[in-house]
């Protein structure tokens, strides 16, 4: 089994064209480049630690066999999420630090997690997701917003347990 043997260590590096939209300024674009050398540098990761955490981190080396016991002691993956959301959203939740969530930050989480098919996150995103969107000040833009991005990622389980929701609170008004 290939997961026995991978005692290499991971840069997860974002290879991401987007900007977040704190760096968009809809004038011309200056990069810091100091910056610029820090988002496209890795994100190290254990690959046990990784693999133990992502479906596609374990379907991506199962069908690279070449690195199963590899002697580089590095490798590194190209994916296409932010390197803030690869850090503070992925890997520091993996080694047990808290996961940082709110309005802001749970939607490129929740999408990383999604992508990178990692059960644990996933079901944080959606727990911090469905409470943010039945809270009793929840603006209806807000709810729906939850709702799409669950149907977005064919999230099936968040979206029915949101209409779920909605549906006994439309019986609990109607009576």
């Amino acid at each position: 089994h290939c997961g026995d043997r991978l005692l290499f260590n991971v840069g997860l590096v974002s290879s991401s064209s987007r900007t977040s939209s704190s760096s968009c300024s809809g004038g011309s674009s200056q990069h810091d480049p100091q910056q610029q050398q820090h988002e496209h540098q890795p994100v190290a990761i254990n690959a046990l630690d990784l693999a133990a955490n992502s479906e596609w981190f374990r379907a991506l080396v199962a069908h690279l066999p070449v690195l199963c016991g590899t002697d580089l002691g590095a490798v590194v993956v190209p994916c296409w999420v932010a390197r803030e959301v690869l850090e503070h959203g992925i890997v520091r939740p993996i080694y047990g630090s808290r996961l940082p969530l709110d309005p802001g930050t749970v939607e490129a989480t929740y999408r990383a997690a999604d992508a990178m098919q990692i059960p644990a996150i996933v079901d944080a995103c959606e727990a911090y997701l469905f409470d943010l969107a039945t809270a009793a000040d929840a603006e209806a833009a807000a709810t729906l917003a939850v709702f799409d991005l669950a149907v977005d990622l064919h999230r099936s389980s968040l979206a029915h347990k949101l209409a779920e929701h909605y549906a006994a609170a439309a019986q609990r008004d109607a009576a």
